[in-house]
């Protein structure tokens, strides 16, 4: 496939899902595969909000979770931690290097939101998929959903104990 460009520039309005491309006098030709992956990184941003429900506050609180093939930046409006690919190519969560504890798992800790450690992991392995193009975006979609659906579920039905409540 040839696929002429020498600047680009995306044009995207915020009330609309239409984007605009310009390209100039160049060329290359992209496999079928590289010109997914160049599409994914030109035009896809997922932005999805989850209300989870937060046992220190006793209410839902908004975590919204924001993917580009560049990075995944997850939090509340006070709280965010990102994650981005590093110079190994790994992704990588800053501040973390699997000995310490992960810093989604940090936040989630002030809200008294604990859940299994693999969250953050898959999590991880949802956007992977879908930055390398093996996903489209209303199966990432579904995969969040389900994700946070259980995250959620987790939280909301925590101990009724007394003293358990205190801790969880």
């Amino acid at each position: 496939m040839l696929v002429s460009f020498l600047t680009c520039e995306k044009s995207v309005k915020p009330t609309s899902s239409s984007v605009v491309f310009k390209f100039r006098n160049s060329s290359h030709n992209f496999n079928s595969a590289e010109f997914k992956q160049t599409k994914n990184i030109l035009m896809n941003t997922i932005d999805k909000s989850y209300d989870i429900y937060s046992p220190r506050w006793g209410h839902t609180d908004r975590y919204t979770v924001v993917l580009t093939p560049d990075e995944i930046e997850i939090g509340t409006a006070l709280a965010k931690t990102r994650c981005f690919i590093g110079d190994n190519g790994d992704p990588e969560w800053p501040g973390y290097d699997r000995t310490a504890e992960h810093p989604l798992q940090v936040i989630w800790r002030n809200d008294h939101i604990h859940v299994p450690d693999a969250v953050p992991d898959a999590l991880e392995a949802i956007w992977w998929r879908w930055r390398n193009g093996e996903v489209e975006d209303d199966t990432l979609l579904t995969e969040l959903d389900d994700l946070f659906e259980w995250v959620n579920a987790i939280t909301s039905s925590r101990p009724s104990n007394e003293l358990l409540q205190t801790i969880f």
